[in-house]
């Protein structure tokens, strides 16, 4: 047996969180022991806590942390660290939805003491035949496809909880960082594509930009302070893969091509967006805006 903690940032997550609770409590385990489950609520104004509360009263590996003021998801990942003492941590999303086999698959990497992290794979639950919901699908196959080579780990991570483990405040990257301290002491890197998980993704064309741009400028700090390049940033390993991306997603239809010449350029610009931030604004990404079309209910 290998026991883990799971820790989940939420903030205004009154639609999702009980969801996504659901579906963790809902895990089949065999090689895995699920020890606690924090959930650090940081500035939340809706129903998030009384959601969490509930499902704290019947489940007494809930636990709630309230962080009074929002003040980004680095700042409750290290509440968190803090207060867990479990040698494997795992980070979720409070939007996602989780295969009832995912986290016995994500942590068992860990039996391999070479592993200080591990990624699943998301699959979107936005329905593609509209340009949002192909827009999602596109871009996490091309990411499925190039973490499959070099790994890329993102949405729900675990890692090892190594000694004095804690992260700058103002980090945009929370995943990235993790990869490159790994890395950058000897540990391996594990994606883990048959841990499935859904998300669903930004409807409109802004929030789409500002997500990726904030992205982005994340992935130029992380480069900045760690010399660490996450491999989606990689222009050579996207277009490794666009050409099985592309065929996976459409095949030969020509709206779909178009949608993804349009994806392209959204991206290219959202980057030039996120370069600028960066190096000339030297804006602080660290407490993201929230996109409102992806607080819904699925389909």
């Amino acid at each position: 047996m290998i026991s883990c903690s799971v820790g989940i940032m939420a903030y205004n997550e009154e639609v999702n969180i009980g969801l996504a609770l659901e579906s963790l409590l809902n895990q089949r385990l065999s090689n895995v022991n699920i020890e606690e489950i924090c959930i650090v609520a940081s500035g939340c104004t809706d129903n998030t806590l009384h959601v969490i509360s509930s499902f704290a009263g019947k489940c007494e590996k809930i636990k709630l942390l309230i962080q009074n003021k929002r003040e980004g998801k680095m700042s409750a990942i290290n509440l968190y660290l803090q207060t867990t003492k479990s040698s494997i941590v795992s980070i979720i999303n409070a939007d996602l939805i989780l295969k009832e086999d995912v986290i016995e698959k994500l942590i068992s990497p860990f039996f391999d003491s070479r592993i200080g992290m591990a990624g699943g794979r998301v699959i979107p639950l936005d329905k593609p035949d509209n340009f949002m919901g192909f827009a999602a699908h596109f871009l996490w196959e091309l990411h499925h496809r190039v973490a499959l080579k070099f790994p890329k780990l993102g949405e729900m991570v675990a890692y090892r909880r190594l000694d004095n483990l804690q992260f700058p405040l103002d980090t945009v990257d929370d995943e990235g960082i993790a990869e490159a301290i790994m890395t950058q002491r000897g540990l391996k890197l594990s994606y883990v594509p048959e841990a499935v998980f859904n998300n669903l993704n930004p409807q409109r064309v802004t929030e789409f930009i500002r997500r990726r741009r904030n992205i982005y400028a994340g992935h130029l700090q992380l480069k900045n302070r760690m010399s660490y390049v996450v491999s989606t940033v990689n222009i050579a390993h996207l277009f490794r893969v666009l050409p099985c991306s592309i065929l996976k997603i459409m095949g030969f239809n020509l709206r779909l091509i178009l949608w993804t010449v349009m994806i392209i350029a959204i991206e290219i610009w959202a980057r030039a967006l996120g370069a600028y931030d960066f190096y000339i604004a030297k804006k602080d990404h660290s407490v993201w805006e929230i996109a409102k079309t992806s607080r819904r209910r699925p389909y």
